[in-house]
């Protein structure tokens, strides 16, 4: 039997044969004829077909994928060490090459480029060997350990097709069943990505998984911080006025109305507890800055700008990345606004933002293209400057108060000048 053929009966098998619990019961029987075969050779299960992800023939490699992930998500060992990174960085260089734009690779049987239809089979069936692997707890831990969380959301924010981002997304779900890694999501920025495909969706099916997805982050995740943190996400990126308008449809999947429900109740709660600096953070951290009233509020400046200091600097850190990454106009001139009330609000604000090197990345921006930046940078320089010059006075009245003190109160002026006071 030719190899592309034998790869395709083993995998047509297994997919046949999961549909019932007996379907699936046999299944394992025959994925442990491999385990049982393969410790006779003294080899893993998989060591026969991971070097056919090296071959031309895109069917035979695609095959060989399935059938890998079918071994490690149903065997009874697990895939580990260098079996499992090889494997993982071959799904995820699938997931971010060219495929994803229409315009696969040469095979090497002299049939050209595949064409758009065939490319995206290939990469959904790529796609769908990442959920089967991560339907198994160990699997989810690698693959965050390997950077996945990055691929998915590169993938999501690529404008892929629909099927695809409902598999990136039951990626992303199943993540978040571990309350552990639903801590480490919060790095990832994944409630904006799914927010925004939230509201262009016109798939129900890509509308459940998303609301999953998000019951998911605010029920399992463990702390309480978390679960605020998450809310605070999607109450800034919009997601309870989308629950509103959702609510108002009618499904014929429960499980769309019960997350519905769920959900508004959560994020409803959240808003109670919602504070101005809650807001402000929370906006932050989504990378997505507008001008919204926090912003522009002296009142809160004044009672909060020390507050961006704390977890060693987490929210300055965020604002000076912005202004060195950010494209968007409006991000860059909210972001150099921002550093300049910081530093008019908190005495030392300007020594923490040129540690931080936000001095030199605000002054870059005055010569943006954008005139509203080039306006807001300016002013932020200026504040920084001002700024300087308070703090040499202040520096010089707590350096002399001694002096000034005794100057002051001295009945004798020309015992006075004897001071040397120095600025």
């Amino acid at each position: 039997v030719p190899e592309a053929e034998y790869c395709g009966i083993l995998s047509q098998f297994s997919v046949k044969h999961t549909t019932t619990s007996n379907d699936i019961q046999a299944s394992s029987i025959l994925v442990n004829i491999f385990f049982d075969y393969a410790k006779k050779t003294k080899n893993t299960a998989w060591s026969y077909f991971l070097p056919m992800l090296n071959r031309q023939d895109l069917f035979t490699v695609h095959m060989a994928a399935r059938i890998i992930a079918k071994l490690a998500a149903w065997g009874r060992d697990l895939m580990e060490g260098s079996d499992l990174n090889y494997y993982f960085n071959w799904i995820k260089s699938q997931l971010s090459s060219q495929n994803l734009h229409g315009s696969g690779p040469e095979t090497g049987t002299g049939a050209g480029t595949i064409s758009p239809s065939e490319s995206s089979q290939y990469v959904q069936c790529v796609a769908g060997c990442l959920q089967l692997m991560l339907r198994v707890n160990e699997y989810r831990f690698a693959w965050v350990e390997a950077d996945g969380v990055n691929c998915i959301t590169a993938v999501l924010s690529n404008k892929c097709g629909f099927q695809l981002q409902y598999q990136m997304i039951f990626c992303i779900w199943l993540l978040a069943f571990s309350p552990q890694l639903c801590e480490q999501l919060r790095r990832y920025n994944v409630v904006p990505a799914l927010s925004d495909i939230l509201q262009e969706s016109v798939k129900e099916k890509v509308t459940r998984i998303i609301l999953a997805a998000f019951r998911n982050l605010l029920e399992k995740s463990a702390e309480r911080e978390t679960r605020q943190e998450y809310a605070l996400a999607m109450i800034q990126c919009k997601v309870l006025k989308q629950l509103e308008n959702l609510e108002q449809q009618k499904y014929d999947d429960e499980d769309i109305t019960d997350d519905i429900k769920f959900l508004l109740e959560r994020l409803g709660e959240s808003v109670q507890d919602l504070s101005s600096f809650d807001e402000y953070s929370s906006e932050l951290k989504s990378g997505r800055l507008e001008w919204s009233p926090v912003h522009k509020s002296e009142k809160f400046w004044r009672e909060n700008a020390v507050r961006l200091n704390e977890k060693n600097y987490e929210l300055l850190k965020i604002l000076t990345r912005l202004l060195e990454v950010s494209d968007d106009p409006q991000v860059i001139a909210v972001a150099a606004h921002d550093i300049g009330e910081y530093v008019r609000h908190y005495p030392r604000g300007k020594r923490v933002i040129e540690q931080l090197g936000g001095k030199q990345l605000v002054m870059n921006h005055m010569h943006h293209e954008d005139q509203l930046v080039r306006y807001n940078a300016l002013l932020a320089v200026q504040k920084l400057m001002v700024h300087n010059w308070y703090e040499k006075i202040h520096h010089f009245i707590l350096r002399n108060v001694f002096n000034i003190c005794w100057f002051a109160l001295s009945p004798n002026l020309s015992v006075a000048t004897h001071w040397h006071v120095s600025f």
